[in-house]
């Protein structure tokens, strides 16, 4: 493997290291319940979309919480737990689709930093 491949592939990795994922599959809801919860949380927090999941009254918020927080465990492995308390790095829900084929929901979390004043 050549210098500008090898250094295209950790650039690759590097940016794959910072982000999550997550499916929940076969899910007895309608697409469109799932996407208003969705919509609900994307962009947000993780932490704060957590609260919103827990505290909301549609059905379909159980099961997106489940996925939240199935994605956030699963970027705790990749990067460490420690690596997540010891820097300032905050979580954020960034894609949530639904499909209506299998009823596939993506949660996708990226990390970005906190600006502290």
């Amino acid at each position: 493997m050549g210098k500008r491949k090898r250094e295209s592939a950790n650039k690759i990795k590097e940016a794959r290291r910072e982000q999550s994922f997550a499916k929940l599959k076969n899910v007895p809801s309608s697409p469109r319940k799932m996407r208003l919860v969705a919509d609900m949380v994307r962009g947000v927090e993780a932490f704060k979309a957590l609260g919103l999941l827990h505290f909301s009254n549609k059905q379909a918020a159980a099961d997106v919480e489940k996925l939240l927080k199935s994605a956030i465990s699963n970027w705790e492995q990749k990067n460490g737990k420690a690596n997540f308390t010891s820097s300032r790095l905050t979580l954020i829900a960034h894609l949530c689709s639904s499909d209506s084929v299998q009823l596939l929901k993506v949660v996708d979390i990226a990390s970005a930093s906190v600006l502290t004043t």
